[in-house]
């Protein structure tokens, strides 16, 4: 063939022409089909049907198409209303349409619906047959019943169009977790399938079937979910183009498989001329499926949350500096000659091997058992209520009348008379009523408690106050600031509760009438389930260690149940507050109900923030910091922002018990449980935007980086100032530890962002005698790093590292821990 054949081109200029077809378009009435029905309209379609389930959508839609000013004349839009999900509405719907045509020669099923909610709501109706009926069978009846109008005037040489809507979510993974559209993505790769399947079906009948698979459009349904993912401009940069869909991109895309231009288009795989046709979108649209998940405790424990990871960052560079894996290892350091070494050997306990119960009973301060287990319950118990308090308080006046016996409760009361000698309230440092927790004499005394109650460990079977035992001893180590053996007690704790379990269950499955009731589980036991998984959880976090597996095992209750002293008083209000009842805090010491509703408050606040944790750590801390680069940023950027969305709505739901922002909610008065939340607030922001801080710390150019990512570097920096104050600084509790972690991560956060020169001019200037803003959060926080590290080897290690890094970008903060002044928190300006 010569090359003046091969560039003759048949009426190439109106090969994108649509003069004089009939069109259908279903879910025509706004988004992606009524810019494709505009898009028919102005390539010379004479009849475009425009059908929903809205007649007064459908009504809008067709007057503004009748507006466009660019027709062919004659040409219009047609209004025919109807369910595509019902069979019977197809039919009428074909009915309708005969009554304007004899033909169709171009069908876009368009229709379609979503639903979306975590895994466990999804429910039959709405939530799986109401998607699948629309967007599969009402896609396929759709096609069979307008198949004798398609075929009426088809040929080879002119076929009918099919174009079916699917999506890049049924090509790959869909949105998962708390807006888990499941039928969603499953029902766009069967219809996509399908129409491959057709496609072989319907072409000997000269119909062509081909599907599209959409990404992002600025539609009215996207727009609000692009703008969660950090904008147009953020999302677009994930697409090979550099941006997102446009209206034009749909109606081009229908256009030209409606045209002669696509008339050798079909999706049939075998076919060689075959192929799908996929808008330009990002491979993906939602967040892969290990990126957005409600684990809840289902995951493996261990994360790169921890401290340790921020020292690994390549922003440090010097290798001579103290290593992450210094500090893992100080962890599990034994032989720490602090003053926590433990015994050698039993007579070298405080009171020898044969401790008198008369040592037991009242130790040399004159405060005897009984108000240390009273200080136990209102220190320590009010932030982990798990006993039976009523149980416990008998159980201890029967050990302080007649000595400890070798069982189960005396060894309970033992440990929480241990932890009574060293805990008190966080506004007690001046109240003498508590004894003083950092004395080598309080210490001797605990542990006096403590390894008296060891010795009855090896006598322990799997019994719920067994799994109590270990919990407090756990909480006892933790005190110590030794988070290894805590994690080790924690772990025992749920292995032994989890027998216990096993041996109830096959107890009731051997159908022994007389156990029936004693069968079923106590609101005491499922309290103590949801504290084995709550201290284990937030422990082996930082920590490269087993765990039980009870994060796997299953629990009917979404939150442990309240005691039984909360309902009564919820019921009724005036009711009195008996001192043998199962109350979180002493009453025999003059503590009002409302404390006790504040304990319960704050436990189940501390129950949903875990699960916050929980996803926070599923989604961003499965892999170490390298991966926040690998990932697309819209996604990381979409799952912050809910992650905002949730926190805010939290804060805002606290009870006033419990409120923890504003000028005085953190000050002395309201003790433990604001200053506790307030630490958990400030971890939970430290994790959420520290990948975006990483992102902008490493980043090849400032100009590299979104808006987006940019304001979420700046929260992780304006967070790492909301411990700028002296409030807990000496405060002895299960978090300390946490809590100086925390303060080295906001120190290596102000430090990394000071060397990549994200911080404002303005927060270095140092006023008068006076450090600057950073320097002084920097001292402050190790000012609390300080004070802890000479009794805890990692937290010495880390004191080390932090300030090795400091002083790499802020020499003035080497060797100054102690020395600043303290400031206003942000968080107190909320």
């Amino acid at each position: 063939m010569s090359a003046q054949a091969d560039v003759n081109l048949t009426d190439f200029s109106s090969i994108f022409r649509l003069d004089g077809k009939v069109a259908v378009v279903s879910g025509g009435s706004r988004g992606l089909g009524l810019h494709a029905a505009s898009g028919l309209l102005q390539a010379g379609c004479s009849k475009v049907f425009i059908t929903s389930r809205k007649a007064s959508a459908c009504d809008e839609a067709v007057g503004a198409l009748n507006a466009l000013p660019n027709l062919a004349p004659g040409a219009k839009a047609i209004s025919i209303p109807a369910d595509s999900s019902k069979l019977s509405e197809i039919e009428r719907l074909v009915a309708e349409v005969k009554k304007h045509t004899d033909h169709v020669d171009i069908l876009f099923a368009n229709a379609g619906a979503t639903w979306g909610s975590e895994f466990e709501k999804v429910d039959e109706k709405n939530g799986w047959d109401k998607v699948m009926d629309l967007n599969v069978k009402g896609v396929f009846f759709t096609i069979q019943k307008f198949t004798p109008l398609l075929t009426a005037k088809s040929s080879q040489l002119d076929p009918s169009r099919v174009i079916v809507t699917g999506s890049v979510a049924g090509m790959g993974v869909g949105s998962i977790g708390k807006v888990g559209a499941y039928s969603y993505a499953a029902s766009k790769a069967a219809v996509l399938h399908l129409a491959r399947n057709l496609a072989i079906e319907l072409g000997p009948r000269h119909i062509l079937v081909n599907g599209i698979a959409p990404g992002f459009f600025m539609s009215k349904m996207a727009k609000d979910l692009i703008n969660q993912q950090g904008g147009e401009e953020a999302l677009g940069k994930e697409s090979p183009n550099g941006r997102v869909g446009r209206p034009e991109d749909v109606a081009a895309t229908v256009v030209f498989l409606s045209s002669r231009a696509g008339g050798h288009v079909n999706v049939c795989p075998p076919s060689t001329s075959a192929r799908e046709v996929a808008l330009v979108s990002p491979p993906s649209t939602n967040i892969p499926h290990d990126e957005e998940r409600s684990p809840s405790y289902t995951e493996p424990l261990f994360t790169y949350s921890s401290v340790e990871s921020l020292l690994a960052w390549p922003i440090w560079g010097n290798n001579e500096l103290t290593t992450a894996e210094d500090v893992s290892d100080a962890v599990f350091t034994q032989d720490f000659e602090g003053i926590w070494a433990e015994p050698a050997q039993e007579d070298d306990l405080p009171h020898g091997p044969k401790m008198r119960s008369s040592l037991i009973k009242t130790n040399p301060m004159g405060q005897d058992l009984t108000a240390f287990v009273e200080n136990f319950l209102f220190c320590v118990h009010s932030r982990n209520p798990f006993l039976d308090v009523d149980h416990l308080r008998r159980c201890a006046s029967v050990v302080a009348e007649i000595g400890p016996s070798w069982d189960h409760p005396s060894c309970l009361v033992l440990l929480a008379a241990a932890l009574g000698v060293i805990a008190r309230p966080l506004g007690a440092s001046d109240d003498h009523s508590f004894p003083r927790n950092h004395t080598d004499e309080n210490w001797a005394t605990a542990d006096a408690y403590y390894y008296a109650a060891r010795r009855r460990f090896g006598l322990l079977d799997p019994h719920i106050i067994s799994t109590q035992c270990y919990i407090l001893s756990g909480l006892y180590w933790i005190y110590k600031l030794r988070p290894s053996q805590a994690g080790q007690e924690f772990t025992r704790a749920s292995i032994i509760y989890m027998n216990h379990r096993k041996r109830r269950e096959a107890m009731t499955r051997s159908q022994r009438q007389r156990w029936a009731n004693r069968m079923k589980y106590t609101s005491n036991e499922r309290r103590t389930y949801f504290t084995c998984v709550r201290l284990e959880s937030e422990i082996l976090a930082e920590l490269r260690a087993p765990n039980s597996g009870i994060n796997v095992t299953p629990c009917t209750d979404a939150f442990p149940p309240p005691p039984e002293s909360v309902t009564k008083r919820a019921c009724d209000p005036d009711a009195p507050s008996p001192v043998s009842d199962e109350n979180f805090i002493s009453t025999q010491q003059g503590h009002a109900s409302t404390e006790q509703a504040t304990a319960w408050y704050y436990c189940l606040t501390e129950t949903s923030l875990r699960r916050t944790i929980d996803q926070i750590l599923d989604v961003f801390y499965k892999d170490d910091h390298t991966s926040w680069s690998d990932r697309p940023v819209s996604l990381l950027l979409k799952s912050a922002h809910s992650f905002e969305e949730q926190l805010t709505s939290w804060i805002q739901s606290l009870p006033p018990e419990i409120q923890f922002t504003g000028p005085a909610a953190c000050k002395v008065g309201k003790f433990d449980h604001h200053f506790a939340l307030r630490m958990r607030y400030v971890y939970i922001c430290s994790l959420l935007y520290r990948p975006f801080l990483y992102l902008a710390v490493h980043a090849a150019s400032p100009e590299s980086l979104s808006d987006s990512v940019r304001a979420l570097a700046r929260k992780a920096i304006h967070h790492a100032f909301a411990m700028n104050d002296d409030i807990g600084l000496s405060y002895r509790y299960e978090g300390t530890w946490a809590t100086c972690r925390l303060a080295g991560a906001n120190i290596l956060t102000l430090s990394a962002a000071k060397k990549a020169g994200l911080i404002a001019p303005e927060a270095l200037l140092a006023t008068g005698d006076e450090p600057s803003k950073v320097v002084n959060a920097i001292l402050l926080n190790g000012r609390r790093l300080a004070r802890w590290s000479n009794e805890s080897p990692d937290l010495r290690m880390l004191s080390r590292a932090v300030e090795e890094r400091s002083a790499q970008v802020l020499p003035s903060t080497r060797s100054s821990w102690g020395q600043a002044l303290p400031l206003q928190s942000p968080l107190d300006e909320r």
